[in-house]
């Protein structure tokens, strides 16, 4: 995701809710989410 300039945590806290966090780290502008959606997709853990 961080492509898309987006950064995200996931907790649980004490009463048992789990939350997610998102962070805008940089805006993406529409050609460029394009050109990510037309690439072919790579996972980070490979």
């Amino acid at each position: 995701m961080k492509d898309y300039g987006v950064i995200n945590s996931m907790f649980i806290d004490p009463f048992g809710y789990q939350w997610m966090l998102h962070q805008i780290e940089r805006e993406v502008s529409f050609e460029e989410r394009i050109q990510l959606w037309e690439k072919p997709q790579e996972t980070e853990y490979e």
